[in-house]
């Protein structure tokens, strides 16, 4: 096997066979530097029969395709090998056995060499190592260019499936409650690259949960009908005729058609799906979805047409076709419920996106300070949301909002998102100005300053009191601790970490402490 080893070493180590993770390079480098003669033979009885024929007259061993028709000696009594093929004999041929192999056919001309191979980590030397080999001994050239090693799936207990355990669910099963595309989901998301991970069945609720999540997305756009006639791109658009929260997805967008096509060129599926989840849940439905619902009747384009719908199919659009080769049924299904395609086409057909180039994005005001400011903006909105929870308001409820911007480029945002901001806040009456009279939640980002007026909204004499009573149990608290750390008995017997906490324990209190009292003068106390 040595002489096969040499060249197949030479190909990985060379780089023109990469494997991913590449760390496994090193399991394969211990194979090859370390070759055995192969023994070929198995006493199965199943499996192809080892073609040598023993002449039963003078013992001469003949190997061929076929049984021998005579001897030299004259004998045509011939005793086949009763003994089988190890199966990795057939198998290490098969890059090109397939395409009928050793004709010159145009299949084979065509597929091989092939580009990648996804297989396990487990076989790395009993199947890949000898088809390079293989493919290099007979074809003169590498079988692939790429080899991915998926996880090892094991059990919630972290045991290797398998049938004498009894430990592998039917994925039938599976199928039928979660869904194939919520399993298939499931399983690249929890799937780093080279890990091995530990499955079961509940973990399939997340794919469930994000399907539910695109499903209600589609459901709410066909609200407004379906697909408006140029959603393909956003030609002709101009900054003009989006909001600030239009230029910022589109800006988002772009950013995820290149993470997410880098990511499968890396073969990092894990990644993909991760980012692609991260930007349809926390993204356009957390932020952009909510901003839509105000205005999609409202604010139109030169064409009369709403300019925030066609942003939303667009997005819409490129998202169903990054995510179809992780969901190939959810995503096929609403493409053609929103009228993206035909009854008689799919969105297997359609071109992988491509991300607007600098020139585009400019053209749009999807670039530049709009992305800095919609985040600080998003921030500002989240602490405002915070003021409604430390105070009881119910997020039902409309507040007054005064912001004081942090900068004349800020105040110029501000004023223009007005509307939609004033919707995510659910805010009765939004103001751009200075801090008002009177005690006031506040919320601070890059953005600005945000004041929301307490006076009619909460009883102040019960916060106050809620207030003082939180003071005197920090007070107290603090004080217990600091006698505790006093004490050379605890701080010499105590484990280190104890006492560590212990300190934490006191800035901790101390800093909490600070705001009560912040949070008491606001109300003139």
């Amino acid at each position: 096997m040595a002489p096969l080893a040499e060249p197949a070493l030479a190909a990985v180590n060379d780089g023109r066979i990469r494997f991913h993770p590449e760390r496994s390079v090193k399991t394969y480098r211990h194979w090859m530097e370390n070759i055995k003669d192969w023994c070929i033979s198995r006493q199965l009885w199943w499996g192809h029969r080892i073609p040598a024929y023993t002449c039963n007259q003078c013992g001469k061993l003949h190997v061929a395709i076929s049984a021998p028709e005579k001897c030299d000696c004259g004998t045509s009594v011939f005793t086949q090998d009763p003994d089988v093929l190890d199966t990795w004999f057939s198998s290490w041929l098969w890059p090109f056995s397939v395409f009928s192999w050793p004709e010159e056919t145009a299949e084979l001309k065509r597929f091989y060499p092939t580009q990648s191979l996804v297989t396990g980590p487990d076989i790395i030397f009993f199947w890949v190592a000898r088809m390079i080999m293989a493919g290099l001994e007979f074809m003169g050239d590498i079988p692939f260019s790429d080899v991915y090693f998926t996880s090892i799936i094991r059990d919630d207990r972290g045991r290797k499936m398998s049938k004498s355990l009894n430990n592998s669910p039917d994925p039938i099963d599976v199928v039928n409650q979660y869904g194939a595309d919520a399993l298939r989901f499931t399983i690249t998301y929890i799937a780093p690259v080279g890990q091995d991970i530990r499955y079961s069945n509940e973990k399939c609720e997340l794919g469930r949960n994000f399907a539910n999540k695109i499903w209600n997305v589609v459901r709410f756009r066909l609200n407004r009908g379906q697909a408006v006639p140029d959603w393909q791109n956003l030609d002709g658009l101009t900054a003009a005729d989006l909001r600030p929260d239009d230029q910022w997805i589109i800006a988002r967008l772009n950013r995820v058609i290149k993470i997410v096509t880098d990511n499968l060129e890396q073969f990092g599926f894990n990644d993909a799906v991760k980012n692609l989840y991260d930007f349809i849940w926390s993204e356009f439905c957390d932020w952009y979805l909510e901003s839509c619902k105000s205005i999609f009747n409202a604010e139109k384009s030169a064409d009369g047409t709403p300019a925030a719908l066609r942003v939303f199919d667009y997005c819409l659009s490129v998202f169903l076709r990054l995510l179809h080769p992780f969901m190939p049924f959810i995503s096929d299904e609403l493409y053609h419920q929103i009228g993206f395609v035909s009854e008689d086409d799919s969105i297997m057909l359609a071109d992988w996106p491509k991300p607007l180039d600098e020139e585009q994005l400019e053209a749009l005001g999807a670039c530049g300070d709009i992305v800095s400011l919609s985040e600080a903006k998003f921030e500002l909105i989240r602490a405002v949301r915070n003021i409604r929870a430390n105070y009881q308001i119910s997020t039902s409820r409309p507040i007054n909002v005064i912001i004081t911007p942090a900068t004349p480029e800020a105040e110029a945002f501000l004023q223009r998102d007005h509307a939609a901001l004033q919707s995510l806040l659910n805010a009765g009456e939004l103001h751009v100005g200075e801090k008002p009279e009177g005690p006031c939640g506040v919320a601070v980002s890059n953005i600005g300053t945000a004041y929301v007026p307490l006076a009619g909204m909460i009883d102040l004499e019960a916060e106050v009191a809620r207030l003082r009573k939180q003071e005197k149990e920090a007070l107290q608290y603090i004080d217990n601790v600091k006698r505790k750390l006093a004490n050379p008995n605890f701080v010499e017997r105590a484990p280190q970490e104890v006492v560590d906490r212990e300190r934490a324990n006191i800035c901790e209190s101390e800093e909490k402490l600070t705001r009560i009292r912040e949070q008491i003068a606001v109300f003139g106390n």
